[in-house]
């Protein structure tokens, strides 16, 4: 397949208090195209202090420009 690159924000999925994962548009959609077999897919993204790296699976694809 091609490489791929996502661009958006990420945020934290809570429901009633509960954390259950990174969520918003960029993990929505790297999750999905990796689903459907992708292996190449590299995320730009931009996010502070509050939301860990450790949050995504496959950190090394992965460059956060810094809010």
């Amino acid at each position: 397949m091609i490489d791929l690159l996502v661009i958006g924000n990420p945020t934290i999925d809570y429901i009633e208090g509960e954390f259950f994962g990174p969520g918003g548009p960029v993990t929505y959609i790297s999750n999905s195209l990796a689903q459907l077999g992708q292996n190449k897919i590299d995320i730009v993204t931009s996010f502070g202090k509050d939301f860990s790296e450790e949050n995504f699976p496959d950190c090394k694809n992965l460059l956060n420009i810094k809010s």
